[in-house]
């Protein structure tokens, strides 16, 4: 069969994280077998391997290599989610294709950011900031995980307006809730501005997530004509996860990307999840691209 081939699989939606030989995918691959055990949902693992399709005919060390890091990838996920369920998926697409075409129909996907500098801000510019454009699920970023302990960490959700980003504060409270945790909504942009109308409104629309979600303790700081990623940073010390929205897919987006969620993911040290502002983006149950070379874990 051509591994190149895909058909569509029925299942829970799951959780997909890429994974390569890097340190980065091993903090992706942690963080994805925590949220895939805790939901009870499939944890998918894929690897992107074009460099197959270069191999000579019989020629083995190539597809030991890409079954190695499949294989060590599985064995951290197992290690740190003891009895987490799913399946390893080899594909020779190249990365960026086969990652946005495994998020169809997934609840997440998990992608291991790079340190910055370097040739790693290439690496990022031509591969994770293309799939976090045109993924169809939202997207999180890991570069480290665990995190260190610092005592209780919180939620961190940055918003510019609150109906325009209703779906990213809705889902910033349900994972508050979820974890236990604390959450920080933080309004930034140049008419965030404090003691005036618009933030008592703002006030008040929030009350409306307050009764909804009443365990989950929560504090809004307005940050009046500061850049937006910046903001966030300065607050993500003591943070568990930072929850920022984008556009709707197209050139708008791509050019919004680069700013606050392009920014957040290169530079933030703590797991980055960005979602659709318009809620087309937030975790839906489906489909997943299933790829004909596929080895079965944890079933």
């Amino acid at each position: 069969m051509d591994p190149r081939e895909n058909s569509p699989r029925t299942e829970a939606a799951p959780i997909v994280v890429g994974v390569d030989r890097s340190a980065a995918a091993l903090s992706a691959t942690r963080w994805a077998a925590e949220q895939a055990q805790s939901r009870k949902v499939p944890l998918v693992l894929v690897h992107a391997a074009p460099y197959l399709t270069a191999a000579a005919p019989g020629e083995k060390q190539p597809r030991q290599r890409a079954r190695g890091i499949l294989a060590r990838a599985w064995t951290e996920a197992v290690r740190h989610a003891p009895g987490v369920q799913g399946r390893t998926e080899l594909t020779t697409d190249d990365p960026a294709t086969a990652l946005v075409r495994f998020s169809a129909g997934a609840r997440l996907l998990v992608l291991g950011l790079p340190g910055s500098g370097g040739i790693d801000e290439l690496q990022f510019g031509s591969a994770i900031a293309g799939v976090a454009e045109h993924a169809g699920c939202p997207v999180v970023g890991v570069r480290t995980w665990p995190l260190p302990d610092t005592g209780e960490r919180e939620i961190v959700v940055g918003v510019r307006d609150v109906e325009g980003d209703a779906a990213v504060i809705d889902s910033a409270f349900q994972e508050a809730e979820r974890r236990g945790r604390g959450l920080l909504v933080l309004h930034c942009g140049a008419e965030a501005r404090p003691e005036s109308p618009e933030e008592r409104q703002v006030r008040q629309q929030l009350d409306g997530w307050r009764r909804r979600h009443p365990d989950v303790q929560f504090r809004y700081q307005v940050e009046p004509g500061a850049h937006a990623a910046l903001a966030i940073l300065c607050r993500s010390h003591d943070a568990e996860l930072i929850v920022v929205g984008r556009h709707a897919k197209g050139p708008i987006a791509r050019a919004l990307l680069g700013s606050t969620s392009r920014a957040l993911l290169r530079h933030s040290q703590v797991p980055v999840w960005v979602l659709d502002r318009a809620g087309s983006g937030t975790e839906q149950p489906g489909p997943v691209a299933e790829r004909a070379e596929s080895s079965i874990a944890g079933r």
